[in-house]
């Protein structure tokens, strides 16, 4: 995925999933998951995205990838029911890091995650107490990593 090649990646995990039938799952259908979500084939991913958090219900990067994809699907209700189960795993909703290379397929997840928090870019949250706002700009430390940061104000 990160040569910009979503559909050539699916084929190859899915052809691992062939040749290692029984190996844990989880991961190659996160990684297909995501592959639809930058494709903008959310219809795709979410069922790949829930056997995925089915295999592995504490990976925070699934239920992100889901309530992305359920809110660019203006499944609203269900977004946010998915950020929900996510906040019990962790209080960190948007991750200080994205592994995407490309800064389109960055704007797609973070894009949706905001929409799935009821959030536009600017508007203040409150989350254990703090109130938090997002920011658009990324500070990339080195290649295919984007620290979103955040600014906390009292």
């Amino acid at each position: 995925m990160d040569a910009g090649q979503p559909n050539i990646a699916i084929e190859h995990i899915e052809a691992s999933l062939r040749l290692s039938p029984r190996d844990r799952i989880g991961g190659p259908l996160l990684a297909i998951g995501i592959a639809h979500l930058i494709s903008r084939r959310f219809d795709e991913a979410v069922p790949k995205l829930l056997l995925a958090i089915q295999q592995n219900p504490t990976s925070p990067q699934a239920y992100r990838v889901l309530a992305s994809c359920y809110a660019h699907m203006g499944r609203l209700e269900d977004a946010r029911e998915i950020v929900g189960r996510l906040r019990a795993i962790t209080p960190l909703v948007v991750p200080r890091a994205v592994p995407f290379r490309n800064p389109e397929h960055r704007e797609l997840l973070l894009s949706g995650l905001r929409l799935a928090m009821g959030a536009e870019t600017g508007q203040r949250h409150s989350a254990s107490g703090l109130s938090l706002r997002l920011r658009r700009a990324c500070v990339i430390p080195h290649p295919g990593v984007c620290r979103v940061p955040l600014t906390l104000s009292f």
